[in-house]
């Protein structure tokens, strides 16, 4: 069977239909972001009597900037629970639906969302702290494509759990999100971080990238060389949760899609 754009946008239309029509699925769009912006912000405050100037700058920019990864994380893997949730999974694949076409569509809703989530925590961080992620340039595109398709690689993961052990993984989207910020160094450098973890850290792209935007708030230079090993380790990684992704729906397939229910 081909590949159908048709069908992509199907589910497509099906997501913006549910969302549409769920208040808590529109109010988590908001909630979140408001929320990690707000209290991490505060929180910080008094963290800038150690002079940096950049300090709140670079905290505000990761808050809006994390929300990029967790989005692409929950499209996904909050995607295949709620399939389960709603015992629609076996209805949904027993129509002419392909798994790659419910993966293109749910990583290009994600996409979509990004163009309300970015602006809007953009405009929280200005309205509360007076900070203004733009000012980045454009160099704040290929950070957020980045940190997208880092998300998609852990939303993958979370949804090769959840096809693997069914509702018994169904916290796995919130626990796997907050699993990585620690190791990411998110929230502060990559140096702060004792030296064991700093190499499990730089073996994940998100690390890169978030000390890429640090550098260049910092000394208005940009950092190629962490741009260059975040887009090969994305890359590498996003294939390889992509194929495990498949071989684990292809084992639920054959043990019955009932059995994820």
């Amino acid at each position: 069977m081909s590949f159908s754009f048709r069908r992509v946008y199907a589910v497509m239309l099906r997501n913006f239909y549910t969302d549409k029509r769920s208040t808590m699925r529109i109010t988590e769009i908001f909630y979140y972001p408001a929320i990690d912006i707000t209290l991490w912000g505060i929180t910080t405050q008094w963290l800038k009597q150690d002079g940096n100037a950049h300090f709140m700058f670079a905290i505000a920019t990761s808050l809006v900037l994390w929300q990029v990864v967790t989005r692409g994380i929950y499209e996904i893997s909050i995607g295949a629970v709620e399939e389960i949730w709603n015992r629609s999974i076996i209805n949904l694949f027993g129509s002419p639906l392909q798994l790659s076409e419910w993966m293109v569509a749910l990583t290009l809703c994600s996409i979509f969302k990004i163009f309300i989530i970015v602006p809007y925590g953009a405009l929280l961080a200005w309205l509360i702290y007076k900070v203004n992620i733009f000012s980045i340039g454009l160099m704040l595109i290929p950070y957020i494509m980045l940190l997208l398709g880092c998300g998609w690689i852990i939303g993958f993961l979370g949804a090769s759990i959840i096809m693997r052990w069914g509702r018994q993984a169904q916290s796995t989207p919130w626990m796997v999100a907050w699993f990585f910020a620690p190791l990411c160094a998110v929230f502060y450098p990559l140096a702060s971080l004792p030296a064991t973890v700093q190499t499990i850290s730089y073996c994940i792209p998100i690390t890169h990238v978030f000390e890429a935007v640090r550098h260049q708030i910092i000394t208005g230079a940009i950092a190629y060389n962490h741009l260059v090993i975040a887009t090969g380790l994305m890359l590498t990684y996003l294939t390889l949760s992509a194929i495990l992704f498949h071989k684990t729906f292809a084992r639920a397939l054959r043990k019955g899609l009932s059995s994820l229910e």
